[in-house]
């Protein structure tokens, strides 16, 4: 899922406008992944890319359970691109989180999957520790792992309530791409593994390690 221009047709703002959560907009994007809602504000219409679609139920299961989900992309082999280039990318996805067991989570992922991750932690001092993701005739040409400035959080959702805003701001936006180029599935695979651990445990009642 990869933002685009900011556009929200007039019927669905009542229901952007009514977020007030990171759990809230994790919901309505969950639901605009699935097709349930037509539209997200940072999108100019209709769903996400083509290329996301196999991505859409790990994606909707991380905005269900606290990590709202902004960029993501598969990894896919060398392709000749529109322009006769030769393109190569490595799967990546980014987010917000306020959940602590998530975050540690995330972490620990990281560490034992041997995937590079970058935080950006509220009120923290950060570096750009961006990430090449897409390489174009082996120059990179996109990145993951940027930090979101306030005004950039306004202009990727507009239509929402500033409370809601607030909520990312106030949350560590985190990063996580496969050091592996190509077709790998192993970030989506890692991904779900932990976050049905995450989900047992909620309804467990237990706390994770």
């Amino acid at each position: 899922m990869k933002i685009r221009m900011p556009w929200t047709p007039r019927e669905h703002r009542p229901r952007w406008a009514e977020a007030r959560s990171l759990t809230d907009l994790g919901r309505l994007t969950a639901a605009w992944l699935e097709g349930e809602i037509a539209h997200h504000p940072g999108y100019p219409g209709g769903g996400p890319d083509p290329e996301t679609t196999p991505l859409v139920p790990v994606l909707a299961h991380l905005n269900r359970l606290g990590f709202v989900t902004a960029n993501s992309q598969p990894g896919h082999a060398p392709t000749v691109g529109w322009d006769g280039a030769i393109y190569v990318q490595r799967a990546a996805v980014d987010g917000w989180t306020d959940d602590p067991e998530i975050r540690t989570a995330l972490i620990r992922l990281a560490r034992d999957r041997d995937f590079h991750i970058v935080i950006h932690d509220p009120g923290a001092r950060t570096d750009r520790k961006r990430v090449p993701a897409t390489v174009r005739n082996g120059d990179p040409v996109t990145w993951f792992g940027n930090p979101y400035r306030p005004e950039d959080i306004n202009h990727a959702w507009p239509g929402t309530a500033p409370a809601a805003r607030s909520a990312l701001t106030r949350a560590s936006h985190i990063t996580l791409t496969d050091t592996t180029w190509g077709p790998a599935s192993r970030l989506w695979d890692a991904l779900t593994d932990v976050l049905d651990d995450h989900r047992a445990n909620r309804l467990s009642g237990t706390r994770s390690r």
